[in-house]
């Protein structure tokens, strides 16, 4: 699954800061930049930013990054497949089956 999607420069520090559970003040701490800077290392499109190396991405972090490519809220999402914009947010933090996720991406 990893291979059907690779992960952006500003894609890879929002996975890994997830993966860490670190919010963007913790993250820009970590990476010993100011908040600002971070928080422009994560915009899409940017070329900042160091590329975090991720290894193989779980089910439902590819989930969450072709929504976010797709440019939908959790809210459409939720409404599309038929659950709550609460379970879209446990399903793509990977705290709940992600079937429905998968099916919806066809991934």
């Amino acid at each position: 699954m990893s291979t059907l999607i690779t992960p952006t420069i500003p894609e890879s520090l929002i996975l890994y800061r997830r993966r860490q559970k670190f919010n963007q003040v913790r993250a820009a701490a970590k990476f010993g930049v100011t908040y600002d800077a971070y928080r422009d290392w994560e915009k899409p499109g940017s070329r900042l930013g160091l590329r975090q190396q991720l290894g193989a991405l779980k089910p439902h972090e590819v989930c969450y990054l072709k929504r976010r490519r797709a440019g939908k809220t959790q809210k459409e999402i939720a409404r599309e497949v038929g659950t709550s914009r609460l379970w879209v947010i446990r399903m793509e933090a990977g705290h709940a089956p992600v079937g429905r996720l998968r099916d919806y991406w066809e991934v």
